[in-house]
């Protein structure tokens, strides 16, 4: 399995009723009225992996917002855009061991001991997980 590509998020992790975690399909997500018009938005985000190692996490632009507002957003540093969306953050990945990793970015220690920043992918039934995102490429 390749990395390379378009994946989106397809389920979440979410408390029930119980305040268990509990991994929530994105469709039933995005159909509960109680949620966020903003915190929905988050869904339609994806991440494309690149060839050189780069983990883009992108977004569609607003509705509404005219190309002039978005020219202006670019020009005042924003923000950026990438293949026609929205870039989020960027982060970096490898294969190491036939194993997938991600830079986290997160620097810092315990214990007196340094913690190194990249964390493993696990790749569960053709999609992988990543924080609180089970996402699967976009074919």
């Amino acid at each position: 399995m390749s990395l390379v590509g378009r994946w989106k998020i397809v389920e979440a992790i979410r408390f029930n009723e119980n305040f268990e975690h509990e991994w929530v399909p994105v469709e039933t997500i995005l159909a509960d009225e109680d949620i966020d018009p903003q915190d929905k938005s988050m869904y339609s985000s994806f991440m494309d992996f690149t060839e050189d190692g780069r983990v883009l996490n992108l977004a569609p632009l607003p509705d509404g917002v005219s190309q002039e507002e978005i020219d202006e957003a670019v020009k005042a540093g924003q923000i950026e855009l990438y293949d026609g969306y929205m870039k989020l953050t960027e982060y970096n990945w490898k294969t190491e061991n036939g194993k997938y990793y991600l830079d986290t970015n997160i620097q810092g220690e315990v214990l007196g001991e340094e913690v190194s920043p990249w964390i493993e992918i696990p790749v569960i039934d053709g999609k992988i997980e990543i924080m609180t995102f089970r996402i699967a490429k976009d074919e």
